[in-house]
């Protein structure tokens, strides 16, 4: 469960949060909209222990997020908007070297789910592609699918389908439902 108390972020002047509050319940997928600047990304950053809440709580399965992040980090996975990926790796190290830093699957589960990944997002043709030569659409699915391979207890989206074409908005959507079913 996360509950954010009463929620606030300022940056200078500038209430980028403002007293929010919410409760999400284990298994529950929750979409956040508003235009751009509403707060969506620095509230979802918040949560991953990116930024410090200045007024508020939150906490992750029972963890406050500013007095006990390592827990924290350890549950969440998060999805950026604009993806994070090492453009000389190709999609398949970029995924490999995800679970390497945040699970400890051994190598040959490591392959599995990296490829089981890849060839649901149609990206298996594609696994030795280095990423600075990718679409951006292509990079954006590589950097959604280091949550659908280390699966986390908590997942974090941030513009799961931007950069993606129409057809190709489907395929995250349906992974992040799977994401919600008991294992």
């Amino acid at each position: 469960m996360i509950t954010f108390e009463r929620t606030g972020k300022r940056f200078g002047d500038l209430d980028a949060v403002k007293d929010f509050s919410i409760t999400i319940k284990d298994g529950e997928i929750l979409g956040l909209l508003g235009p751009n600047g509403a707060g969506k990304t620095t509230l979802m950053l918040m949560m991953g222990t990116v930024y410090r809440p200045t007024s508020g709580t939150i906490t992750v399965n029972g963890f406050d997020v500013v007095k006990q992040p390592n827990e924290v980090r350890r549950l969440i996975g998060i999805a950026f908007q604009d993806p994070r990926v090492d453009g000389i790796l190709s999609g398949f190290e970029v995924l490999n070297w995800h679970l390497k830093m945040t699970t400890t699957f051994d190598k040959d589960e490591r392959r599995r789910r990296v490829e089981d990944v890849l060839k649901a997002l149609d990206l298996w043709e594609s696994r030795k592609k280095r990423t600075w030569l990718m679409s951006g659409g292509m990079k954006k699915k590589v950097e959604d699918a280091k949550i659908l391979v280390q699966r986390p207890s908590i997942a974090v989206f941030d513009e799961p389908t931007a950069f993606l074409d129409v057809p190709s908005r489907l395929l995250p959507w349906k992974m992040i439902r799977q994401l919600s079913l008991p294992s």
